[in-house]
């Protein structure tokens, strides 16, 4: 008989629930049907290991920002002259390849090349993973409206950025470095990441060819998500590992974002030198290679995807040891799943999406129509598509920025322009990390 008894009250309390008045409903978060979700629920701007300030993953934009300012390379002209002589963020592919922190072994490296300087970039317009589609050309050139809507850089907000950074890996084992970082100074860690790119014939068609033939330009999805499957671990809560000063950092997963689709990325020549040494790339009889290697690349796609962590404060006052990288007996999980949609070109037309031609000095650029220009000035053509993956229409431009002239066709299936996700096994992975012992001084 008692045991009925709190059923009876249950019941009188959900009554009294059902009849209380809603003056106090605005109270608790409500859904946003403009948007469609709820709104995000409120979390610290930063979490404490082994007493240092890291921004919380949970700020996604933040982190998605950060992959692009650790490899970005923003160049400006100094009359007329050299896409690497004036720059406001000058990074990891922008350096020569025996000042790039991305060589494992570099030759009589600079002093404290390991630890560079970035500047926080303040995007001159958002990049997203479906950049490119809408009625605006990727940069510079006219909306459907007619009306101008090119861009120049901004100039640099806020403090400068500097990077911990990781290496090419060119072998198993640990890289030892050292650098002196100022204090109080926004600090970028590179613990472990997939960087992809595209640029016949150093590009991902070398890193990844079993999954992208030559010739391939994928779209703004496919290259973020090829980024992300080739660094899909099977188990990274126990792979991944980093200590500060001896402490591992808790859910080191949470840290994993994948970045934006950044559409003109620039490319120092140095950078794929480096990359053509430590995978050991044979050019010869490869022009486009060899023009890499001289010249680098401007204006061309770019996604990254792992493992980063943000220092807004930087670090504090003193000597400190980081350990990160990847522990023996980790494999890229199975069951992945790579989405496959792009545009196919025939050898002739492989450097395709980049319609600037450099003349002998490497000072102007000549379009298409045999006009020249200045260096750093990208003029699109009116009536251009922006469709990734999609064949533009007879005698117009594609989302890869070739004219249409039957030579391009849609990947991987040309006849009918779908799309698929093909599904990847496991892959073992070799045991690799860095150490890096790091001086934090009041010196600016």
């Amino acid at each position: 008989m008692r045991a009925a008894a709190p059923a009876v009250l249950a019941a009188a309390a959900l009554l009294l629930l059902l009849l209380a008045p809603t003056a106090h409903a605005t109270d608790s978060p409500s859904y946003d049907d403009s948007k469609r979700r709820w709104p995000a629920e409120p979390y610290p701007p930063t979490i404490s290991v082994a007493g240092v300030d890291v921004l919380n993953p949970r700020d996604v934009q933040q982190y998605r920002q950060a992959h692009v300012t650790y490899w970005r390379h923003v160049g400006v002209t100094v009359n007329g002259v050299g896409a690497w002589l004036g720059v406001f963020n000058r990074t990891v592919m922008s350096k020569p390849a025996d000042a790039s922190p991305a060589n494992p072994a570099p030759v009589s490296p600079p002093a404290n090349f390991a630890c560079p300087k970035a500047t926080a970039y303040d995007w001159p317009y958002e990049y997203e993973e479906d950049a490119g589609k809408g009625s605006k050309d990727r940069k510079g050139g006219k909306d459907s409206k007619g009306k101008d809507n090119k861009k120049k850089p901004k100039k640099p907000q806020g403090e400068d950025t500097f990077l911990i950074t990781g290496s090419l890996l060119a072998a198993p084992g640990t890289i030892n470095r050292s650098c002196s970082l100022p204090a109080r100074r926004r600090v970028i860690l590179n613990v472990l990441d997939d960087v992809e790119w595209y640029a016949p014939t150093i590009d991902y068609t070398q890193s990844s060819p079993q999954l992208v033939p030559q010739g391939v330009r994928l779209s703004p999805s496919s290259l973020r998500s090829l980024a992300q499957v080739n660094i899909e671990l099977a188990n990274a809560s126990s792979c991944v590992f980093l200590s500060i000063n001896g402490t591992q950092v808790p859910n080191i997963t949470s840290f994993f974002h994948v970045s934006p689709y950044v559409p003109d990325m620039d490319i120092a020549p140095g950078f794929f030198q480096v990359v053509r040494q430590v995978n050991n790339i044979n050019v010869t009889g490869d022009k486009a290679a060899q023009e890499l290697l001289r010249k680098g690349k401007n204006n061309t796609d770019f996604a990254d995807a792992g493992y980063y962590l943000i220092f807004p404060r930087g670090l504090p006052i003193g000597r400190h040891t980081l350990r990160f990288g990847l522990r023996a007996g980790c494999s890229l999980a199975a069951g992945r799943t790579f989405f496959r949609e792009g545009v196919r070109y025939s050898p002739a037309e492989r450097g395709c999406g980049d319609d600037r031609k450099w003349d002998d000095d490497g000072k102007k650029e000549r379009d298409r129509k045999g006009g020249d220009r200045e260096e750093g000035e990208r003029k699109e053509p009116a009536g251009r598509k922006e469709e990734p993956g999609r064949k533009g229409e007879a005698g117009k431009w594609d989302a890869a920025g070739c004219k249409d002239d039957g030579k391009g066709e849609c990947w991987p299936y040309p006849n009918t322009c779908g799309t698929d996700c093909v599904t990847l096994g496991a892959a073992e992975l070799p045991a690799f990390g860095w150490e890096y012992v790091i001086t934090v001084t009041d010196k600016q």
